[in-house]
């Protein structure tokens, strides 16, 4: 019966084995990257008109970013789709480029219905894919004609 030993190296595993060579093993060792493990924080949005919105949020804590945040998604949709004839969600990318460094980070989201409530959420997104959604925000587009 022979006796094995594993060695765990950065780059490679190596199975030393009685009186044989050292046959390395290929390991796909890179850094841990996952998705965030936080949503975006403090997420408010605010009626611009009666057809826009203003979205605002910052990111998650920085334990939980888990690699570079590279881009935002932002998802609005009727908060009252019960008498909606079209209630499909919309989506905006928000993309970081390298110098998105002022917080808190905004977009407008545009061509609202007027004097509508709308829920919007927010998620941060590294190149391995999407972390956890933010809490629901409800905000109302304003009433008149602009």
């Amino acid at each position: 019966m022979f006796n094995f030993v594993f060695i765990l190296s950065f780059f490679s595993f190596f199975l030393f084995a009685p009186s044989t060579s050292v046959f390395p093993l290929l390991c796909p060792c890179t850094p841990f990257l996952v998705v965030p493990g936080a949503p975006p924080q403090d997420v408010q949005v605010v009626a611009l008109s009666s057809r826009s919105a203003k979205v605002e949020w910052l990111p998650p804590p920085s334990e939980k970013h888990h690699g570079q945040i590279i881009y935002y998604r932002i998802v609005y949709r009727l908060a009252d789709p019960s008498n909606a004839t079209d209630t499909t969600p919309l989506e905006k990318v928000f993309a970081l480029d390298g110098n998105s460094q002022n917080l808190p980070y905004s977009t407008t989201i545009s061509n609202l219905k007027q004097f509508t409530k709308y829920e919007v959420r927010v998620l941060a997104g590294t190149k391995i894919g999407n972390g956890p959604w933010s809490v629901p925000v409800t905000v109302t587009t304003e009433e008149d004609g602009n």
